[in-house]
Formats: structure tokens, sequence, C-alpha cells
């Protein structure tokens, strides 16, 4: 009975690990399309002169 008990709790923890994996994915990817939008902003402020243009 243990050793089934000690099984699901490993594979409980592995679950856990893979949703909190997910997240941070999630972050990441998030942060990265952030990243490349203000990329975008920079280089087109830089086309356009630096002019202060909303």
């Amino acid at each position: 009975m243990s050793e089934g008990r000690s099984q699901e709790n490993r594979i409980q923890n592995l679950e856990l690990r893979i949703y909190q994996n997910l997240e941070e994915l999630d972050i990441i990817k998030n942060l990265e399309f952030s990243a490349e939008c203000f990329a975008k902003r920079i280089q087109n402020l830089e086309e356009l002169g630096g002019r202060n243009i909303p």
C-alpha cells in the first residue's frame, strides 16, 4: 500500500512541476512578445529620426 501511495505522490509532484513549467513558459513567451513589440517601436522611432510621434 505504501509503495502505491509513494508512486502516486511522485506522479502528483511531476504533474505539479509540469504545470509550473508551462506557466513559466507562458510568462517567457509573453515577455518575448513584449520585447519584440518594444524593439519594433524603437526601430520605428529610429526610422522617423527620433521625432516624438505618438
